[in-house]
């Protein structure tokens, strides 16, 4: 990308003091992938409470800050694990890892057998 800026404006860039840093610049800036932002989705409000366990909230709180964001997206709003890796600056990958070991945490904090 920097070689065609190159040779479309080659007198601009012959006449710069230091034109190798310029394209570098000029590479490093075009190759930046330009994210658009996630729009908020809120779920939709329920009629009644849901049923949770009291010591939830306290087993959640104690969780890394990173998984606790993780599986409260995830598992909690019902975000695929790449919208959440997109806001988070993340791979798909890591917040599926992150999910993963929030939940066995929680689970072993919690006394929790998973289902199968």
């Amino acid at each position: 990308m920097a070689m065609a800026y190159a040779f479309e404006h080659r007198e601009r860039v012959t006449a710069l003091e230091s034109p190798v840093a310029y394209l570098f610049t000029v590479g490093r800036s075009k190759s930046r992938s330009r994210r658009k932002p996630l729009p908020i989705v809120y779920a939709e409000p329920h009629d009644e409470p849901p049923e949770f366990e009291p010591s939830l909230a306290g087993a959640v709180a104690r969780l890394p800050e990173q998984q606790r964001i993780a599986v409260f997206l995830v598992v909690g709003c019902g975000w695929s694990n790449a919208e959440v890796g997109r806001l988070a600056g993340k791979s798909e990958s890591t917040v599926r890892t992150l999910v993963q070991r929030a939940l066995v945490r929680l689970r072993r904090e919690l006394h929790v057998e998973e289902l199968s």
